[in-house]
């Protein structure tokens, strides 16, 4: 483990320190967040990291542009990379770079072992956020994808509810955190729906609802979401395959005894439950 943060490193001290990363061959997670690294600098960290054992890379506020990821990404997304967990957040890589880490995440040559990518406020608008989403209709490895603060509106929440209502059963969790006035009903229904078919996400974070909003469709539509988030803790795959027993089901109620709908929805998919022995 290795952390390097607001050091301004430049020009030689950027090679100096990604020729000590291939000297360091028990390294296998490295922090470089917030050092101005710029496109050169995280290039030559690339070529480093690529060749390297390091399956965590943090790479937030860095100064990496558009222009900068079409060299970095190929560089650093290559099949022998062991890379697990990578974060460009806070790095303006726009809509190029959502497009360039798409066409990684589409073929599972590349990058094989990635399975949490944070791009928050990267300004990544509705156009990246829709390659993002047909990516994950092929990706079967990327479990943990965030978005947070991004410019994204109801299409983007519209193509990644499709997407993963239909298409994708090994994301776990996505973060859209976004301004909530972008998004209309026919986005949070997207997302509901989502939720209700998919077993497999246990984390989808918006900020669609608030205490100061309780009545509000939107604030409803949030409530459902956790719901069925909830029930997918509490192995909602495994009850409604019916390879749960009664005890199980027993347990996935009372994890919810919180919430009468999670409950009602539990009883109306095994009406046996309120059978007497």
């Amino acid at each position: 483990f290795m952390t390097l943060r607001r050091l301004s490193l430049k020009g030689s001290d950027i090679e100096a320190f990604a020729q000590l990363i291939g000297q360091c061959p028990a390294l296998n997670i490295l922090n470089l967040r917030e050092n101005k690294l710029g496109d050169d600098g995280c290039l030559s960290i690339a070529r480093a990291v690529a060749n390297s054992q390091i399956m965590e890379l943090d790479l937030r506020d860095n100064q990496l542009s558009e222009e900068g990821t079409q060299s970095f990404l190929p560089t650093l997304l290559t099949p022998d990379c062991r890379l697990e967990r990578l974060s460009l957040s806070w790095n303006p890589i726009r809509d190029v770079g959502a497009r360039l880490l798409s066409e990684v995440l589409e073929d599972e040559t590349r990058a094989p072992h990635l399975i949490h990518l944070d791009l928050a406020r990267t300004q990544i608008t509705d156009v990246g956020c829709n390659y993002l989403a047909k990516a994950l209709a092929i990706n079967k490895t990327l479990q943990s994808l965030g978005l947070s603060h991004n410019p994204m509106t109801n299409k983007a929440y519209i193509a990644f509810g499709s997407v993963l209502r239909h298409d994708n059963n090994t994301l776990e969790s996505i973060n859209l955190q976004c301004d909530r006035k972008q998004i209309d009903e026919s986005g949070c229904e997207a997302l509901l729906e989502m939720v209700e078919d998919n077993y497999t996400l246990t984390t989808v974070s918006t900020n669609l609802g608030s205490s100061y909003e309780s009545k509000s469709y939107k604030f409803a539509c949030s409530s459902r979401i956790r719901m069925f988030l909830r029930l997918n803790h509490a192995g909602r795959q495994k009850l409604l395959d019916q390879r749960g027993t009664k005890a199980d089901w027993v347990q996935a109620i009372a994890a919810v005894q919180d919430n009468l709908f999670a409950i009602h929805y539990l009883i109306l998919a095994n009406p046996s439950l309120c059978q007497t022995e």
